[in-house]
Order: C-alpha cells, then structure tokens, then sequence
C-alpha cells in the first residue's frame, strides 16, 4: 500500500491514464472530501495571517544580525504568493476545495515480482513530479480503504481545488459504441475502446472519406455502405464515384448486389 504525495505545482490528465496503462496487477484509490467554501475560505486567511507572522519574526531576526531586512527564506515568499493566488481563485474564479487522498494497491504472486510493480508505480509518480510513498505501520488502515466503502483510514490529505481535481476524473474521452446495424470506424485514441456506429442515426450522417496518395478511394467508400446494405436487407446499394484522373469519364456508376 502507497499513498501519491502530489508536490507538483500542475497535474495532467495523463498521470491517471497512465498509472492504469502499467501491466502490473493495482488498483486506485480515491477519496474526495469538499470543504465548505467558508470555511476554506477562512482557513486560508488564517494561514496567510501565520505567514505574515513568520515574514515579521524573520525580518525582526535580520535587523538585529544587522543585514537587510529583504533578506528572508524563499520558502515563506513562496508560500506567501501561492497562498494569495489561491485565495483569490476560491473568491473569484468560483473555485472550491477539497482534500483529496489517492492510494496505490500493488499485488503480485511473488515478492520479488511485488517490489518491481511497486518501483514501476514510483516511476510514474516521479514523472510527474510526484511521490509515491509507502504506508508504514498503516498497511492494513490503507488496504481498508482500498475497498469500495466508502471509508477512507488514512489521515493523509492534499488540499486541491476544483480545476485540480477534475484532473483525476478519468472520463476525458466519449465513447461511441451503438448496437444494432453499427459497424466498426477503428478505435478510440485514449481509451483503445472499440467504435461501433451507425452514422446514419448520428446527429451528423454525413460521412467524408480522406484519400491519401496511393489509397483506392473507391474500395473504402463502396465497402460501408455496401456492409449497411447488406445488414439492411436491401438487394442493391447504388454508389456514385467522381474520377478526377480522367477528364473524360466524370461519373461512373458502381452496383453492390446483395
């Protein structure tokens, strides 16, 4: 059991996709808890107020060491800035909180086999600038809420907002699947599901063929619409093809027999 420490200032939509891409046998967990927008709203304050704090004590620090009171950590200048742009996203960009926890459940036969599913796990966290940390002494707490209950037992939370969180929604991509007289367009670029339609009941039944150098037109435009003929009942489907090599034969007509 890991849980992913996310220090990354930005996600993508990928890390997700690509954590369910490895071979290895895990599963993923999330648990999502919303926050009352007031509540974060004064949380926030709270922390900035503590920063402002830490900023005054270190520069009390530096006028007595007698150099520049400018000179402060990085870190509260960082803190300091990222807190202000996240307070101005809760209150005007109609953002809103949540703390999110997402754990990595690891299995294999083996224990060997166990350790590199874990390290090719860790590998696609620090890819995306993140972490994957295992849960110590909290095996069992973390494979608990593992289950489908509902029921998160570990006290381990990252504070996102909404933009942020929808990232680890995994439905980016629609899916087209029709039953009935459908027939197969090829597959979906980010799922690898398959495309089953029937274009004819789609909002748009119009269908465009793009020919390549060296690819017969002809075959793929007759091959659809001669399958949807033959899947309808139909004892001829009649196709027109415009030939643009030769300039005396405009239109030619093509008979698909049932």
């Amino acid at each position: 059991m890991s849980f992913l420490q996310i220090l990354a200032p930005e996600l993508t939509d990928r890390m997700l996709a690509d954590f369910l891409d490895l071979e290895s046998s895990l599963v993923v967990t999330l648990h999502i808890q919303s926050i009352d927008q007031s509540a974060a709203i004064k949380n926030i304050k709270r922390k900035i107020t503590d920063l402002d704090a830490m900023k005054i004590q270190e520069q009390k620090k530096a006028v007595r060491a007698g150099y520049d009171m400018d000179v402060i950590p990085s870190d509260l200048v960082t803190f300091g800035n990222e807190a202000k742009t996240l307070l101005e996203d809760l209150q005007s960009r109609n953002e809103r909180m949540f703390l999110v926890t997402m754990l990595v459940l690891n299995t294999a036969d083996t224990t060997q086999r166990l350790e590199n599913n874990v390290f090719q796990s860790g590998g696609v966290a620090q890819k995306y600038n993140c972490a994957l940390r295992r849960l110590d002494y909290q095996q069992e707490q973390g494979f608990l809420s593992s289950l489908p209950l509902g029921l998160n037992q570990v006290n381990i939370q990252r504070g996102l907002t909404t933009s942020s969180t929808a990232i680890f929604v995994p439905f980016t991509s629609q899916e087209i699947f029709m039953d009935g007289e459908a027939l197969y367009y090829g597959l979906n670029a980010l799922s690898n599901n398959l495309i089953m339609a029937d274009r004819k009941r789609l909002k748009n039944p119009n269908g465009v063929y793009r020919k390549g150098t060296g690819t017969p037109r002809k075959q793929q435009a007759v091959r659809p619409q001669a399958a949807q003929g033959r899947g309808k009942g139909r004892a001829e489907v009649i196709l027109t093809v415009v030939y643009h090599r030769q300039p005396n034969m405009e239109r030619g007509l093509i008979l698909c027999r049932q």
